[in-house]
C-alpha cells in the first residue's frame, strides 16, 4: 500500500512575511530586480511565494540554477551636501547608506595636514580601511562650493567612523603620561569600552572638571585621555578585520561600562552616571541640582584603586533614557 505524503503546511503569517520581503527586495539596490532584469538569472524551480494562490506550499528554489555573484552595493543618489564638525574642524560630507561620509581631501588639508601621504596610506592598509569615490554629483557640488578645484577629476569619501579610526591612530597612537613621581591620584574606578576592539582605564571622577578634560587613565600604556578620545583608543587586539558602521565619538556616555570586577558596583555606578551628567547638554542644570538636594547625606565607602584604599563619598544619581546611537559591527 503506498504511503501518502502530506505537503507540509506554512503558516499564513509567514507567508505574508515572504511576501512583503520579496516586494521590498525589488526595489532596492542592486536587489533581485536588476539581476532578473538582465537576464542572467533563470531557475527551474516555483517562485519563492505565488502571488496567484495563498494556499498553495511554498518551494525553494532551486539552488543549483542560481550562479555566484559578488554583492556590490550601487552608488547612493545623495549628493546633498552637510558639515560635520570633526577633530575641531568643519569638514563637508554627504549621508550615504545611513552614515555620514566625510571629504578626505578636507581631511587631509585640514585635520592631518602634518602628515604624508605615504603615512596616512600606509596606517590605511593596516586598519584595512577603504574609502569610496564620490559620484559625479557629489563631485560637481564640492567643486561650486569651492572646496576642490575645478580641475580636480575625482574625491574620495571616507565613513565618519573610520575617519575616527583613522586620526585616533595618527593623532593620538601615544597620549600623554603622568609623571612617573606622580603618586597622590583622586579617587577613581575602572571602565571600559569594545568599540573598535576593547580597551580598559580608571575613570578619576575629580578630574572632569571641563568637557575636555584627561581623567581617564588606560590600564595598559598609562596613557591620559578624554572621554572622547578614550572610546576610539585600542592598545591591543584591534579589530582590523571588522567591519565598523555608525560610531560617533561624541556618544561616548553610551560607549563606556562600568567593570565588574570591582567591589560595591552599585555605588560605582552612581559615580559613572554621575561622570556621564556632567556638561551633558541633554541633562538640564535644574534637574541636577533637584536631585542633590533630595540625596541624603554623603554616604562614605571604600574602595581599592591601584593597590590603595581611598574614601568614596557617594554621589547624586541622575536617570536618563538614552538611546544607545547605531553603532555596529560585523567581523568579515
Amino acid at each position: 500500500m503506498e504511503r501518502r505524503r502530506d505537503t507540509p503546511s506554512v503558516h499564513p503569517h509567514l507567508k505574508q512575511v515572504l511576501k512583503k520581503y520579496q516586494t521590498s527586495a525589488m526595489t532596492t539596490l542592486n536587489g533581485p530586480s536588476s539581476v532578473i532584469e538582465s537576464g542572467h538569472v533563470t531557475t527551474a524551480a516555483s517562485p519563492l511565494v505565488s502571488g496567484e494562490d495563498d494556499d498553495k506550499p511554498v518551494e525553494a528554489a532551486s539552488v543549483t540554477s542560481l550562479p555566484f555573484a559578488p554583492f556590490v552595493a550601487g552608488s547612493d543618489p545623495g549628493s546633498q551636501r552637510e558639515e560635520v564638525v570633526f577633530e575641531g574642524k568643519s569638514i563637508p560630507c554627504f549621508t550615504v547608506g545611513g552614515e555620514k561620509r566625510l571629504c578626505l581631501y578636507s581631511i587631509f588639508t585640514s585635520v592631518l595636514r602634518d602628515f604624508s601621504l605615504s603615512q596616512i596610506n600606509q596606517t590605511c592598509d593596516d586598519l584595512r580601511i577603504f574609502c569610496s569615490q564620490c559620484n559625479p554629483a557629489q563631485l560637481r557640488e564640492l567643486k561650486d562650493c569651492g572646496i576642490l578645484p575645478a580641475s580636480a577629476p575625482s574625491c574620495g569619501l571616507i565613513t565618519r567612523t573610520d575617519a575616527e579610526r583613522l586620526c585616533s591612530v595618527l593623532l593620538r597612537s601615544a597620549p600623554p603620561r603622568l609623571p612617573s613621581d606622580f603618586k597622590t591620584r583622586p579617587f577613581g574606578f575602572k571602565v571600559y569600552h569594545l568599540c573598535f576592539g576593547k580597551a580598559k582605564g580608571i575613570c578619576y571622577l575629580d578630574w572632569y572638571d571641563s568637557p575636555e578634560a584627561r581623567c581617564i587613565e588606560c590600564i595598559d600604556c598609562l596613557g591620559l585621555m578624554s572621554p572622547e578620545h578614550f572610546v576610539s583608543h585600542v592598545c591591543r587586539r584591534r579589530e582590523n578585520r571588522t567591519v565598523h558602521w555608525g560610531y560617533d565619538s561624541s556618544h561616548w556616555r553610551s560607549y563606556i561600562l562600568l567593570a565588574d570586577d570591582q567591589e560595591r558596583c552599585d555605588k560605582l555606578q552612581v559615580h559613572l552616571d554621575d561622570f556621564k551628567n556632567r556638561f551633558d547638554p541633554e541633562v538640564k542644570p535644574q534637574n541636577l541640582h533637584k536631585r542633590k538636594q533630595e540625596e541624603p547625606g554623603r554616604d562614605l565607602t571604600a574602595t581599592t584603586v591601584h593597590g590603595r584604599r581611598q574614601d568614596v563619598g557617594a554621589s547624586f544619581r541622575v536617570v536618563l533614557d538614552l538611546t544607545l546611537p547605531g553603532y555596529s559591527c560585523m567581523l568579515v
